[in-house]
């Protein structure tokens, strides 16, 4: 006979039987209390709370996998190892990679550690059920399609596999629990003894197999079962489809022995709302509730994150009217949704939470840094692993340790390096040829290589005794030696008790009680891994697989730090909480409740074709909507109040409906309404700090702005302001009320330090006139700007310059009419070399990816020079000078702006004809000159250069020259769509339409523009100008537009000198701005959302005639 207790009420189930315990202890009787293997701890507490001090010592509260352990430490058994979980998971991957070669569907799935943990719990599910080769053969003569026989022989496969694997070496649970079963004949000492078993769902075959053995030895046999009285009664009445499992369950407990039912409900109802409830739980007829709805609410939010929000103001405002942190529990019905908000906002209101999960080995922080380390070894040092672990802060690298992280990570990052050119000293050394000439730059380069080379050697001296060993094929007890030895450093040890010291301080003390278990549960599984593979020859890449597979199904059990703290959990778990008030989050048809998701292994088509063919699969007839129900029934029988909250769009802003369950509440209880929480008054903010502080700021704002507030508001600010003051957040906020970007004019002192000179080159005018700000961060704070490994674009410039200058001085005095092609290559590649060493450090050069750009540069460069050589024999002038310096020392005099500062610089070219002088500057890219943009201070190099150039210095003194034009001359070799069909003169017409220069034009008179360009009347091939373009004008505009630009110069020096460094960015149209590519935007902090009044617009009007008025006036 068993004895089965059922309720809708688990608690009562429980307190039954713990009653029935002491009672047999009180009569000497033994009595053990057997319950699944996540309720022992807390079972024991319970029992503790239930039972008289007197009888505790006499109880045992175990689970099925420790009372099987107990018998067999009393009947004895053959010296078998033990095959834990992990062990299992391990040695099954061991299997499929051996049976790999047998297997077509399931062909190389050791690789997946999902399905290994499947087909670990579908063996353990034939073992538990009983399956034998005649279940298979059904399978086989079934009228089943090809691929589900298919996936059953393979399953065989493996199945037997791991039979032989395990068979006179392993035990696992199931063998244990078998052989125990074998053995209970023999156990004397369990004769009369009680045997009570509660929060169990249903039993395994295996499982129930040992209750009829326990009968067998005369033991009395007790379960405690939820389940619905009323429906044990009358099935065809109520029809819950909740009840099927337990109805299954008893079914089959009929088949071992009868049953003598005790009816829990029958002495004790709730006639509340909540007994309500439960009468007509998913009920197809429910009956209205003719009360008032008292303990049960709706709550309704904008949104999850809201809804979060919402659920924490409401508790802390009844932990603030006396109510306990432990009187709460929150069951997330979406994890993947609910999870992170919880932490993060939970946080913030100062609400202390225990997740009621176990954790994964593979998720710990310290286990990660372990495994980061092993895939160092393995995947030679991919630089994702690299950067992993030493940014793990779990390696002790010495002092400044974060710093040095920071440098190695960077460098990395910058020179591209990856894999094993972390092994190569080529990657890790410097260039000093070419930081000789900066003695700052080369100490600093000295400096960062030493930290990187000093974090490097440690990394590699850590992981290279494996490193070398994973070469090999050797035995699993080399490679956990190995492994054990890399762990076992005191730069792990170091940093792993500062990390531990750092989460105390923080109060994570469930974390740090996590992490001094990770030692002992990684040796475990190291030991374990030996243990399967043996002796023989394995890879280490196979070593890595079984360990990252075992930390995958290895989870780690937390005790709640705290006695006071409020419960997380999900409906995914099995155990129930009996706190007093729930709150359900998620009540929306997408939450709750969740469909069942497929099984990897066989999915729900497959298990109906099963059902069909009356193959009994007894494991999946559990349905998980089922499930979800049954552990929401039990949790409202366990509430005096239960809170149903759902919100109306989730964290994507997608909009979501609310769940057909509440919909069927409120048909049950008529005056229950959603509250909505999406307004909240102050009565119920002031338990939030931030929602007063976000109010109280709000008035303080209005309050400031002469808007007109309520007496009730200004007291609200006045008492926030106060209590700024004691919590000492008083100058933040005062900062915070006043705050506005403008900057501030320089000190004295500062002005001095920075701009005591007198000496200023034309792009510092151009940068200040773009915004005065970005002046003063570019030549006055001058920030150290992260380094790129690839060439940029100003890199190449100035190889391209370099190059152009050196060819360019050859060819001065050369007869160009007599130059032939060859002649032409070997002038260009000579000076290539030179200007790549002059420009790139050594191991930037022998980059692949920057030979690639510089072979294009090459290319590029070539083509440049040919059209160099051809617009020069266009016209008369001839090439005079290169990078020539207008300065005091140059060959052309310095710009005076006023009567102390002057420009200086240096010119790219000038080609002269008589006194004539033309100026051209190389550009890597197009540029266009307008003149708007030179009365706007923006394109202001030209004009100066055409100042400078008015005199030359000589021996007998200054020789008067003639500007008559300064040029942009665009050195690149991108072609033009060509719709037409290609020929080769095409392509030549079309780069030379890319090579014609923009600039500006001083006309002397009719002949001189054709000095420069015989064709210009006709098409250009020189100039991309037409005769009227407001590019040429005449020498009076010429002089007008110097003078402007001189005195623009001489007010921005002024400026500048006087510490103006206001936020004053150019905008170039309505999306285009000085800010889109400015390096400085994250330290200005402009916000293009209130900032808008700080913008300089470029006047497009502008035109020479403006000047005239005003050098009228």
């Amino acid at each position: 006979m068993i004895n089965l207790a059922i309720s809708r009420y688990t608690k009562d189930i429980s307190s039954y039987i713990y009653k029935e315990i002491e009672k047999d202890l009180d009569r000497k009787e033994k009595s053990f209390l057997i319950v699944p293997e996540q309720y022992t701890l807390q079972s024991d507490i319970d029992f503790i709370d239930h039972v008289k001090f007197s009888t505790l010592m006499d109880a045992k509260v175990l689970s099925f996998n420790s009372l099987s352990q107990f018998i067999i430490d009393k009947v004895g058994k053959s010296p078998q190892e033990s095959l834990s979980n992990k062990g299992k998971i391990m040695l099954l991957t061991k299997i499929l990679a051996e049976v790999n070669d047998d297997l077509e569907l399931f062909k190389n799935a050791y690789r997946n550690v999902d399905f290994v943990e499947d087909i670990s719990m579908l063996i353990s599910n034939i073992k538990d059920y009983n399956f034998d080769e005649d279940f298979f053969a059904s399978i086989e003569k079934a009228d089943l399609d090809p691929i589900l026989k298919i996936k059953f022989r393979e399953v065989k496969i493996i199945y037997q596999a791991y039979i032989k694997a395990t068979q006179s070496y392993y035990e696992d649970s199931e063998d244990k629990i078998a052989y125990v079963t074998s053995r209970l004949a023999d156990c004397d000492f369990l004769q009369g003894t009680n045997f009570y078993f509660d929060k169990f769902d249903s039993m395994s075959d295996l499982r129930l197999d040992f209750l009829r053995g326990l009968l067998s030895l005369g033991c009395k046999v007790t379960l405690g079962l939820c389940f619905d009285g009323a429906y044990f009664r009358n099935p065809n009445e109520h029809n819950l489809s909740i009840y099927d499992e337990a109805r299954t369950f008893i079914r089959r407990l009929r088949e071992i022995s009868n049953l003598n039912i005790i009816s829990l409900e029958e002495n004790k109802q709730r006639d509340d709302d909540i007994g309500h409830l439960l009468d007509n739980f998913e009920s197809y007829n429910p009956k209205v509730y003719p009360y008032k709805t008292e303990n049960i609410f709706i709550l309704q939010s904008t949104s999850t994150s809201s809804e979060v929000e919402n659920v924490a103001l409401m508790i802390r405002k009844n932990i603030e009217n006396g109510k306990r942190y432990r009187d709460f529990s929150i069951i997330m019905t979406d994890e993947e949704e609910y999870k992170n908000q919880l932490i993060r906002i939970f946080d913030r209101y100062n609400i202390p939470i225990f997740l009621d999960q176990s954790r994964k080995m593979a998720d710990n922080h310290i286990i990660k840094s372990f495994m980061a380390a092993l895939r160092i070894v393995l995947y030679d040092f991919k630089k994702e692993d690299v950067l992993a672990f030493v940014r793990s802060g779990l390696y002790d690298f010495g002092e400044n340790s974060y710093e040095k992280t920071i440098s190695f990570q960077n460098y990395l990052e910058n020179r591209k390096i990856k894999n094993t050119m972390l092994l190569n000293d080529k990657y890790f050394s410097l260039d000093y040829d070419f930081y000789k000439n900066d003695t700052d730059l080369l100490s600093l380069k000295e400096r960062e290589l030493e930290e990187v080379n000093l974090i490097r050697k440690k990394l590699i001296d850590l992981v290279s005794p494996l490193y070398d060993l994973s070469k090999t094929r050797t035995s699993a007890k080399d490679f956990g030696t190995e492994i054990f030895r890399l762990f076992d450093r005191d730069g792990f040890k170091k940093a792993i008790d500062s990390y531990q010291e750092v989460l105390k301080e923080n109060g994570d003390l469930s974390y740090v009680e996590e992490n001094e278990q990770m030692w002992d549960k990684f040796m475990n599984i190291l030991d374990q891994m030996v243990g399967v593979l043996g002796d023989s020859p394995t890879s280490f890449g196979h070593v890595f697989r079984l360990i990252e597979a075992a930390l995958e199904n290895t989870n780690v059990g937390i005790i709640p730090p705290t006695k006071d703290h409020l419960l997380l959990t999900d409906f995914s778990r099995d155990r129930v909480t009996d706190t007093k008030y729930k709150i359900i989050l998620g009540m929306n048809d997408v939450f709750f409740p969740t469909s069942a998701k497929d099984d990897f292994l066989i999915s729900k088509i497959e298990k109906d074709k099963l059902k069909k063919e009356d193959i009994d699969l007894k494991i999946y007839e559990i349905k998980e909507d089922d499930r979800q129900l049954l552990n929401l029934q039990r949790m409202i029988s366990s509430s005096e109040k239960i809170y149903f909250s759902f919100s109306l769009s989730n964290k994507e802003n997608v909009a979501i409906n609310k769940s057909v369950t509440l919909i069927d509440l409120m048909k049950t209880f008529k005056d229950l309404k959603p509250i909505d929480l999406s307004v909240l008054d102050m009565a119920d903010k002031k338990y939030s700090k931030d929602m007063t502080a976000r109010s109280a700021m709000d008035k303080l704002w209005k309050m400031m702005r002469k808007e007109k507030v309520s007496d009730g508001d200004k007291n609200l600010a006045k008492n926030f302001i106060e209590y700024s003051k004691l919590d000492g957040t008083y100058k933040i906020l005062k900062r915070g009320l006043v705050y506005s970007n403008d900057k501030k004019d320089l000190k004295e002192e500062n002005r001095q330090g920075l701009y005591s000179k007198n000496r200023w080159n034309v792009s510092e005018m151009e940068t200040y006139s773009k915004c005065p700000y970005k002046y003063f961060m570019a030549y006055g704070i001058k920030p150290y700007e992260k380094e790129d490994y690839d060439v940029d674009f100003l890199e190449i410039g100035n190889i391209v310059h370099s190059n152009i200058e050196n060819f360019s001085k050859k060819i001065k005095d050369m007869n160009l009419e007599t130059m032939t092609e060859e002649d032409l290559e070997k002038l260009i590649y000579e000076d290539f070399e030179k200007a790549l060493e002059k420009n790139l450090d050594k191991t930037r050069r022998q980059d692949s990816k920057n030979k690639y750009i510089l072979g294009k540069i090459f290319d590029n460069t070539r083509q440049n020079s040919k059209q160099i050589l051809k617009q020069i024999s266009q016209g008369d002038f001839a090439i005079d000078g290169l990078e020539e310096r207008f300065a005091k020392n140059g060959l052309y005099p310095e710009v005076y702006v006023d009567d102390e500062n002057y420009l200086e610089g240096r010119i790219d070219r000038l080609d002269r004809y008589q006194d004539y002088v033309r100026i051209i500057d190389y550009k890597t890219g197009g540029k266009e000159i307008r003149i708007y943009n030179i009365i706007n201070g923006l394109d202001l190099q030209l004009v100066v250069y055409m100042i400078s150039a008015k005199h030359k210095k000589t021996k007998d003194g200054l020789e008067e020259l003639m500007p008559v034009g300064a040029f942009y001359l665009p050195l690149k070799d991108e072609l033009v769509n060509i719709k037409d069909q290609y020929s080769k003169d095409l392509v030549a017409a079309s780069f030379e339409d890319k090579f014609k220069m923009e600039g500006l034009i001083v006309k002397i008179n009719d002949q001189v523009i054709e000095m420069m360009d015989r064709d210009f009347s006709k098409k250009s091939q020189v100039f991309a100008l037409r005769r009227g373009n407001e590019n040429i004008f005449t020498e009076e505009e010429n002089q007008i537009l110097e003078d402007y630009v001189k005195d623009l110069i001489a007010n921005n020096i002024k400026e500048i000198k006087g510490g103006k460094i206001s936020l004053r960015p150019m905008r170039y149209g309505d999306s285009s701005y000085e800010c889109a590519n400015c390096a400085y935007r994250g330290i200005c902090k402009i916000d293009y959302t209130i900032d808008q009044d700080r913008f300089r617009e470029l006047d497009r009007t502008k035109k020479i005639d403006d000047l005239k008025g005003k050098k009228d006036d």
